[in-house]
């Protein structure tokens, strides 16, 4: 259920009220990692996970590093070769695919095909994967406060995106589409 006004969003609350034990905390500022920004003027929506970004960037060492202006270079191509594989580094290698996983869900589509390819690799991450993601890593650091911003436009916008059996071992397509 939704509302346009407030006397529709009051009778919203009334109706969960009467099912379930709530409480109304106010309008929404942080949620999951996120900062919730409303411009009411503009009519926009602003959706931050800079703070969950610069943590991630920071845990892994690389808050000095220089930041890169891609999520992953032109052209990597990372395989299951077996050679090369990190000493105890799964651990940390799948925490770090996680998190950039969640960044490339809620906020950062940008890096959402470099967070998928990374994460076929966490069963036998090697080094060119660390590598990989590590990139991904600089890049955030250097973006840290780009969201996802809703309304305010003109209309949707729309970007397609594919390459043609890009997965060297399994020679699958891959194809992004963002609204």
């Amino acid at each position: 259920m939704s509302a346009k006004d407030r006397a529709g969003i009051e009778a919203v609350k009334d109706i969960l009220a009467s099912a379930y034990r709530i409480r109304d905390l106010g309008e929404v500022g942080d949620f999951l990692e996120m900062r919730i920004t409303r411009g009411r003027t503009a009519g926009t929506l602003t959706l931050k996970t800079s703070g969950c970004a610069r943590a991630l960037v920071e845990a892994h060492g690389l808050g000095r590093a220089n930041s890169a202006t891609t999520p992953m270079a032109p052209g990597t191509a990372l395989t299951r070769t077996g050679a090369g594989l990190l000493a105890e580094g799964g651990p940390a290698f799948a925490e770090l695919v996680g998190g950039l996983l969640y960044l490339a869900a809620t906020t950062c589509p940008n890096i959402a095909f470099s967070a998928r390819v990374l994460s076929r690799f966490m069963h036998a991450p090697g080094e060119g994967h660390w590598r990989a993601a590590k990139q991904v890593l600089r890049y955030l650091a250097g973006t840290p406060d780009l969201g996802l911003c809703f309304g305010g436009g003109d209309g949707l916008e729309a970007c397609c995106d594919a390459e043609f059996a890009s997965d060297q071992e399994t020679l699958q397509s891959t194809t992004g589409l963002l609204l």
